[in-house]
């Protein structure tokens, strides 16, 4: 087995367990599935436009070269960023029960920057192995001006962070 082990005593190899790649191998295919279908609405919604407002095929040429160049520009960064949150948090999650833990909290980060989901979920206590919030579950919060928000969980159960993209929340253990 050629990979790196987690803590290099429990002998559990990460890089080379099929159970580990089958989870990044799914969570990958969800990922993709859901960049590919806001893909299709955008160049839909700018289709639809160009066909109502009559440009010529120079602008929509510029106009999806446009909108390709907002996805290199902010999609990417905004995808390596959640995408790396998840694999740290799912991590840990692993390693919390390789080590014995029976539960972890999800920890929000307190800050005005935080959304009123993460708060909402902030030190809530599951087993693990257990979502902190389910596909069809309203996660309800308040925003910084104390107005009742909610989320309805749509891509895939919550078992860690990242809520949404750019969350910023961990996982710690529960004795």
């Amino acid at each position: 087995m050629g990979g790196r082990t987690a803590g290099g005593v429990l002998g559990i190899d990460f890089v080379e367990s099929p159970e580990i790649h089958e989870i990044v191998r799914r969570n990958a295919q969800l990922v993709a599935d859901a960049i590919t279908q806001a893909t299709r609405e955008d160049i839909a919604a700018l289709l639809q436009r160009a066909q109502r407002e009559g440009w010529p095929i120079t602008r929509l040429r510029d106009e999806i070269r446009a909108l390709f160049n907002r996805y290199i520009d902010e999609r990417a960064d905004l995808i390596a960023i959640t995408e790396a949150t998840w694999g740290i948090n799912i991590g840990a999650a692993l390693a919390f029960e390789l080590a014995g833990y029976l539960r972890m909290r999800w920890l929000a980060v307190g800050d005005d920057r935080t959304c009123p989901f993460c708060r909402a979920l902030n030190g809530r206590v599951v087993e693990i192995g257990k979502p902190f919030a389910s596909i069809g579950d309203k996660i309800i919060g308040r925003d910084a001006s104390g107005r009742r928000r909610m989320m309805e969980v749509g891509l895939r159960h919550v078992f860690t962070p990242p809520l949404h993209p750019r969350c910023r929340c961990v996982l710690v253990p529960v004795d």
